[in-house]
């Protein structure tokens, strides 16, 4: 299986964002190149993984889209990451054709290496980024456009993306990894105790944020938990003593369960944007060490 060599990213520290680059969401799916050769199309993996008869709803569109030739990369999306690797493990014809029809993937392409026998690999992204523009869109084939930073942090916090790649506008696409495209991911997720909480001023929310403690100081998140878990949050809460008031915040005496945290950063600079992902009802109350910093 011939190996696909494609530009890779370098990794970065979530919130040290260089300046003066282009920034496109990161896709959480499965990187392909594809090329078009008169009504011939061919879609490839990273690692040489043949996809063009995994795919046919992108295949086909991506043979339709333009009378043009061309040598595009990017990102085959599903609805999420399981749902793609299983598609990607059929092989009946017949269980891929329905699966396609039931959950179409989307090709979302963020460059363009070949146009017409051109190559344009040597140009700077910007060029190569307005070249893409005129092969068009369909339903199953996007193109990834730039996007302000503050959106793009607000898709992450929202989930709807699994993080930012920052690009230099001047790069040419290069064969290998490359400092000149930066990605960026939120920092993995911690479990934290839960000190206390601040009250929430609308009438369906038990609380507005939970209070947890990290190391001598606190972190307050945001709620990211179902309606059944603030429910089942809100009954621990009325149970438990609280022993110091702030404004609309309340402290426990003692710690009453723990939250898995996720945030954005490396974990050695302050959190940024964080959230309750779940409550940890599956960890025993021995893993509860905290120190006295809800009474200080």
């Amino acid at each position: 299986m011939a190996k696909t060599t494609v530009m890779l990213c370098q990794k970065g520290t979530y919130g040290q964002f260089p300046p003066g680059m282009l920034y496109e969401p990161k896709l959480d799916g499965i990187r392909a190149v594809a090329t078009k050769a008169g009504l011939s199309v061919r879609l490839l993996g990273r690692s040489g993984e043949e996809y063009t008869k995994k795919f046919p709803e992108i295949t086909h569109e991506l043979r339709n889209l333009t009378p043009q030739d061309f040598v595009v990369d990017g990102e085959v999306c599903g609805k999420d990451f399981n749902s793609l690797a299983g598609r990607v493990h059929l092989e009946d014809p017949f269980k891929i054709g329905m699966r396609s029809k039931v959950e179409p993937c989307t090709y979302h392409i963020f460059d363009l290496l070949a146009l017409d026998g051109r190559r344009l690999t040597e140009l700077p992204l910007v060029e190569r980024k307005k070249a893409l523009e005129t092969l068009g869109e369909t339903e199953h084939v996007r193109i990834v456009r730039s996007e302000p930073l503050d959106a793009l942090l607000e898709r992450v916090e929202k989930q709807e993306i699994e993080g930012v790649v920052a690009k230099q506008p001047s790069s040419p696409y290069e064969f290998s990894r490359s400092p000149n495209w930066i990605k960026f991911r939120p920092s993995e997720s911690q479990d934290l105790p839960i000190i206390g909480y601040e009250e929430s001023d609308k009438p369906d929310r038990p609380y507005r944020s939970l209070i947890l403690q990290r190391g001598d100081g606190e972190v307050q998140a945001s709620s990211g938990l179902s309606q059944e878990d603030l429910e089942r949050t809100h009954e621990m809460f009325s149970r438990s003593e609280i022993v110091r008031t702030v404004g609309r915040k309340r402290y426990f005496k003692h710690p009453v369960g723990i939250a898995e945290i996720s945030f954005y950063g490396d974990g050695s600079i302050p959190f940024r944007f964080p959230k309750v992902k779940r409550l940890r009802f599956d960890l025993p109350d021995k893993e509860l060490e905290v120190t006295d910093a809800q009474e200080k």
